[in-house]
């Protein structure tokens, strides 16, 4: 189950307070998608990782797209602050 606020208003896509368990662990997220701007979108994002195994982390985020440190070779959970900002030009 995913509980929280979301909108969109003017082009804006907001979320606040998303609460889901994912990864036998907890993820809150507040976070905006803005792409009042033309060919670009603006994301920010702020959210906590709270007891979340890795080795699931790194096999659902295809290993970040590097295969040094994969899901075969790391395990353990993590706590974690994660604060994101990104152009995306399209």
């Amino acid at each position: 189950m995913i509980v929280g606020d979301i909108s969109l208003r003017d082009k804006v896509f907001t979320a606040e307070r998303l609460r889901f368990r994912t990864m036998d662990g907890l993820i809150e997220l507040d976070g905006v998608i803005d792409g009042s701007a033309a060919n670009q979108f603006k994301l920010t994002c702020h959210g906590n990782l709270k007891n979340v195994n890795i080795n699931q982390l790194f096999l659902q985020c295809e290993n970040f797209g590097q295969q040094v440190i994969t899901e075969k070779n790391i395990m353990g959970r993590l706590d974690a602050n994660v604060d994101c900002f990104q152009w995306i030009r399209l």
